[in-house]
């Protein structure tokens, strides 16, 4: 079948508070060009206008309030409805990180009579804004039908507080093809440390300078980003460091400023990704963090980097005292940049079109997260990972480990696939881990998808096929049971 052929353009509004330069800026500049691709057509509806025209050309951008002195719910509400009504419906809304976007949304849907149904993209810790509260978030976000959470602890946090809540977790998207950066000499006496992001209070910088004071002029830092340059110039000063500490504007790539650096370093009090965490093992650097967002998801202490306790300086600088007296051993790239191939070659990016697709679709994914345990995420991706193939296979499969051996010699002869997207529907015996075996075998590249509870063939494919990215896709269905 032809996949354009069954699809209409449907619109998704992505409702953004305010926007500077950050790490959900970076994945909605991501995210939006690959939905583009998929057929959607984005708005980004901005509340306040902070003076930075950041949003991806693929969009069309709306800012409601352009004067910060005047602000509110009222005016984001009355500006939202304006807009819809001269622009008309989306097929969903997006409110990205602001819980009170999702009661806002909800409002606009009520007043104008839509039928749009509203998630929320979590990127941001609940119930630490100091004007709101957790309980208020959590009432906000029982407006969105569902939603759409960045990491593990994000869920758990949500589903607490609303039990029956749909969620399903996403990744964030790293850049493709991005270039190893050249680290440095772990055997020098003198080691640059780097911070990547904004210079605010949450970040806690005054303890990477403590840290540098300390261990001077053996350590030095890189702060490359924007916010509060003047205070750290400031606290450099009274610290005597102005010579171990180099503070850089923002910047378009961060990384070339990061050359030569032995780790990324974070002091955070509260994340969620970072994704700057996520970029630099990319790129080969390992990372020094304190237990924030999914850093303890994604760091392996020793292997890709190291974690320290929240606002403790006294633990970070022993950690590099040890790192440079080669108690412990700087973590090799390699192993850094194996440790986020997750986030890579598409896959969080064809993930989160996947399950908007599913939900629009009236499916709902069957990978919904429940009782703390994560959904089910691509279980692996083979092959070069293209990022649009001409030819799609979809093959869904229920229960076939006693039939192995006919299934893949069947799969083998066929021609002229370009990309195959496997769906494991819910098997009860080793159907996942043999699908393995096929995916890494077969010469087009693979995509194996598993599902967490048995759906109807149609439903099965109709998500393999919200994850195909061929032009021209065609389904096989293999069932033990009935073989």
């Amino acid at each position: 079948m032809n996949k354009e052929s069954n699809s209409r353009e449907r619109t998704i509004d992505l409702l953004v508070g305010s926007a500077f330069f950050g790490g959900v800026e970076s994945v909605i500049q991501r995210t939006v060009p690959f939905l583009r691709e998929r057929g959607f057509s984005v708005r980004i509806i901005q509340m306040i206008w902070r003076g930075v025209d950041w949003a991806p050309s693929e969009a069309e951008f709306h800012c409601i309030c352009m004067d910060e002195k005047e602000i509110g719910y009222d005016l984001f509400l009355n500006g939202y409805k304006d807009y819809l009504q001269k622009e008309g419906s989306p097929d969903l809304m997006v409110a990205v990180s602001w819980p009170l976007l999702c009661q806002m949304a909800r409002q606009a849907v009520i007043d104008l009579a839509l039928s749009c149904p509203i998630a929320s993209w979590l990127h941001s810790t609940l119930g630490v804004d100091p004007l709101s509260s957790l309980e208020k978030e959590i009432n906000e976000l029982r407006y969105a039908n569902f939603h759409l959470a960045v990491n593990r602890s994000l869920t758990e946090v949500l589903l607490r507080g609303i039990p029956d809540a749909e969620v399903y977790q996403v990744r964030n998207p790293l850049d493709e093809h991005v270039p190893e950066t050249d680290t440095g000499n772990p055997d020098s006496c003198e080691q640059t440390l780097v911070y990547i992001g904004r210079f605010s209070e949450e970040k806690n910088l005054p303890l990477l300078l403590q840290v540098i004071a300390a261990l001077k002029p053996r350590w030095r830092c890189k702060f490359i980003g924007s916010g509060m340059e003047e205070e750290l110039r400031t606290w450099c000063e009274r610290l005597d460091i102005r010579e171990c500490v180099e503070i850089h504007g923002w910047c378009d790539d961060p990384w070339k400023e990061a050359k030569g650096a032995f780790a990324l370093v974070i002091s955070s009090d509260q994340e969620t990704g970072p994704l700057v965490m996520m970029e630099a093992l990319s790129r080969g650097l390992p990372v020094i963090s304190t237990p924030v967002g999914e850093v303890l998801e994604l760091i392996q202490p020793g292997k890709n980097g190291f974690v320290y306790p929240k606002g403790n300086p006294a633990e970070l600088a022993k950690l590099l005292l040890m790192l440079e007296k080669g108690i412990l051993q700087r973590p090799d790239p390699k192993d850094c940049i194996a440790s986020v191939r997750f986030y890579q070659n598409q896959i969080p990016l064809r993930d989160f079109a996947g399950k908007i697709e599913s939900r629009l679709s009236g499916i709902g994914m069957a990978e919904r997260v429940a009782d703390g345990n994560p959904c089910r995420f691509f279980m692996d991706e083979w092959g070069e990972g293209k990022q649009t193939a001409a030819h799609s296979l979809v093959v869904i499969f229920r229960n076939i480990e006693d039939c192995i051996g006919k299934v893949q010699s069947e799969l083998q002869k066929l021609q002229d696939i370009d990309e195959m997207v496997f769906v494991d529907n819910a098997s009860t015996d080793a159907t996942i881990q043999v699908l393995s075996g096929i995916a890494s075998s077969m010469s087009a590249s693979a995509l194996l998808v598993g599902l967490e509870h048995e759906l109807d063939p149609l439903a099965a494919q109709t998500i393999g096929l919200a994850y195909a990215s061929g032009e021209n896709v065609d389904f096989l269905y293999y069932d033990g049971e009935k073989a």
